[in-house]
């Protein structure tokens, strides 16, 4: 899915938020840190962080994947809320459920919805915690499953149709 743009409650200007939706793994958003010399705080300190992804058109959306900083850990996101606004809504809504955790992990973050969401323009991801109190995000990246009918749905493993069941053939394929 194309996002074309968005916004931060808090960036830096090395790191703005376009950099996690410029499909570019580096180089990465990042939210305000702390600056003692300057009287500042860390992001977090002050509340949750906002980022908005706003999609090229109306899309369905089966999940999104979070790819944190290539290296180093400050600002690993761990738990959000995710909130969604469809096609000629006003205001966003709850997506799934109330929140989801990144563990604050190097690891790529993934959130499945129960159920496709349809009509999607935009996300709102409201970020709770994150590594030393900061926001870091090297990508944001929005899917929906490939749609496969007849017989192959009998050859796949499971809903990603990423690994074949055990003694499939070429020929079934």
């Amino acid at each position: 899915m194309n996002v074309v743009g968005g916004q931060a409650s808090s960036n830096v200007p090395r790191g703005p938020f376009t950099y996690s939706l410029d499909n570019r793994m580096a180089p990465r958003y990042h939210s305000q840190w702390r600056d003692e010399s300057a009287g500042r705080g860390s992001a977090l300190e002050y509340g949750p962080v906002s980022l908005i992804y706003r999609l090229e058109k109306p899309e369905n959306v089966d999940y999104i994947v979070y790819y944190p900083r290539g290296s180093g850990d400050n600002g690993l996101i761990g738990a959000v809320e995710l909130y969604i606004k469809k096609d000629g809504d006003n205001d966003f809504s709850l997506a799934g459920k109330k929140e989801y955790d990144f563990g604050q992990s190097g690891s790529l973050g993934i959130v499945t919805f129960p159920e496709r969401i349809e009509g999607a323009t935009e996300c709102k991801f409201i970020v709770k915690t994150g590594k030393n109190n900061d926001v870091s995000c090297a990508e944001m990246e929005f899917y929906t499953k490939a749609e496969i009918s007849g017989e192959l749905l009998d050859v796949f493993e499971d809903d990603l149709y990423a690994k074949l069941k055990q003694g499939v053939t070429t020929e079934q394929i």
